[in-house]
């Protein structure tokens, strides 16, 4: 697993470092501390992609057409005969190969990962914390959510703020 950092959506200039001190919001205005921050996206031993995967997935469930841009990059013609990335087009959520499960609400994340164990999409297996990362990795995904990830400096309101930008720097 690698490393992932956000920079505070309370403090938009200065990013989550490993050691740190930093405070995964929730919408119900209550948050996660996490004393020292080790850089593999947890808060109090709670996952924050598959919490986003969770807090987004009732909404989604209700809207199969809502846009959600890719977390991966494709190669776009520079107009000078060569090639340039770009962020991959939104598309609608049920056009995932995971959504039929995942917007399955009877299904619990726990059952969501045995059903899809075996399962891989874009080369990694397929599980409910991967719906999160597939949802949120990139500062324009995360942002467009309903329930966006929200990392803060101190504890704050969740709809007080925006999403969370991804660190350039991944918390080194």
């Amino acid at each position: 697993m690698g490393t992932f950092s956000w920079r505070f959506c309370d403090r938009p200039n200065k990013s989550l470092r490993i050691g740190e001190e930093g405070y995964l919001l929730l919408p119900d205005n209550s948050f996660l501390r996490e004393p020292s921050y080790k850089g593999y996206g947890e808060f109090a031993g709670v996952d924050a992609y598959h919490l986003v995967a969770e807090m987004n997935r009732e909404y989604m469930a209700e809207h199969p057409d809502y846009p959600v841009w890719q977390a991966h990059l494709i190669d776009v013609a520079d107009g000078k005969g060569g090639v340039r990335k770009q962020r991959a087009p939104k598309i609608r959520i049920s056009e995932y190969p995971w959504y039929t499960l995942y917007a399955d609400l009877t299904i619990s994340p726990e059952r969501f990962d045995e059903l899809a164990k075996g399962l891989e999409y874009r080369g990694f297996p397929m599980c409910f914390r991967h719906v999160g990362v597939e949802i949120a990795c990139y500062t324009e995904q995360n942002r467009c959510l309903p329930f966006p990830i929200k990392v803060a400096s101190k504890p704050c309101l969740y709809f007080d703020w925006p999403g969370s930008k991804d660190d350039p720097f991944q918390g080194i």
